[in-house]
């Protein structure tokens, strides 16, 4: 979970997931659960007016993957016009690991529109009311 890193502990890849999963506030929502190595859990949370999915890979899969969060329209306290702003953080599996990484960050449309995601060890994807 943490590593020594220049005489202080530093948090880790695996830090980063689980404090994405305990930041999983709200109601848990239906999701498509596990597909082979890869597997997805979600929350909506109408008081901290967000929508959280975080995406997991046992195997280490790289390459592509699309995330859906389908009737988001249908919350007007998750969209703004018809706007979500998407967050996409990257935490790759490595120690220390500061940050993780963003890799999508920008408003979409509340209607159908899909964030991509890109991860080694896992993402989360984060929708909020755009600013």
């Amino acid at each position: 979970m943490l590593t020594q890193s220049g005489g202080s502990w530093q948090p880790t890849g695996n830090w980063w997931a689980l404090r994405d999963y305990a930041d999983m506030t709200g109601t848990l929502v239906d999701t498509s659960g596990q597909v082979g190595s890869t597997a997805i859990s979600a929350s909506v949370d109408r008081s901290a007016k967000r929508a959280v999915a975080v995406i997991c890979d046992s195997n280490g899969y790289t390459g592509a993957a699309s995330v859906t969060f389908s009737g988001p329209a249908s919350l007007p306290w998750l969209a703004n016009d018809g706007v979500v702003h998407v967050t996409v953080h990257r935490i790759p599996d490595q120690a220390p690991l500061g940050a993780p990484q963003i890799v999508y960050d920008q408003n979409v449309s509340a209607s159908g529109a899909r964030s991509p995601c890109r991860s080694r060890s896992g993402a989360r994807t984060t929708r909020s009311p755009s600013i």
